[in-house]
């Protein structure tokens, strides 16, 4: 689940149980196409970039 404040997108890595580097306060870019499934917008196999630094710790 993405969160940025403003909504919420359930990120679905297909064959994949964890990826490496996204993790709780983790900050990353996301693309890709987005769609309805159960009530939520999803986006399966979404390209991603980490971005430096975590937003808990600019708090």
């Amino acid at each position: 689940m993405l969160d940025d404040g403003t909504g919420r997108v359930v990120l679905v890595f297909v064959g994949r149980e964890r990826v490496p580097g996204i993790e709780v306060g983790a900050r990353c870019r996301i693309q890709g196409t987005a769609w309805v499934q159960q009530g939520q917008l999803t986006i399966w196999n979404p390209n991603y970039e980490l971005i430096e630094g975590r937003r808990d710790r600019e708090r």
